[in-house]
């Protein structure tokens, strides 16, 4: 398994066991996903956030809502908090090539609260 979909695995399950992280995803009954296709992955992977809860899944979702492309490094360092995605997207370290920003930045303050409370 690449190292950014184990890091992103690893926040998302803090996420969806931390009450307050949790609520970003179950607020008004979000229902997105987002496909990542980066550099030095072995293969695409993507978040699919339904009923409150994330999960990553490997493989493509060809319907995915946002289409993520770029460095894969950038996720890690936003999956252990040390930047968010806007950090990333600024950088041009990842493109967003499909959706709205906005969602990929309520995924990035889902992390930093759980990040936050799990010290």
């Amino acid at each position: 398994m690449s190292e950014a979909r184990r890091e992103l695995e690893k926040v998302i399950e803090l996420i969806n066991n931390t009450p307050k992280a949790k609520a970003v995803f179950e607020s008004e009954n979000w229902l997105y996903s987002i496909q990542f296709k980066l550099d030095g992955e072995d293969q695409p992977f993507y978040l699919e956030i339904k009923d409150g809860i994330g999960k990553v899944i490997a493989g493509e979702k060809s319907d995915a809502d946002m289409l993520i492309t770029g460095d894969n490094q950038s996720i890690v360092r936003t999956s252990r908090g040390k930047g968010d995605f806007t950090h990333g997207i600024s950088r041009e370290e990842i493109i967003v090539e499909k959706g709205k920003v906005f969602e990929v930045l309520r995924v990035s303050r889902a992390i930093g609260v759980a990040l936050r409370e799990n010290k």
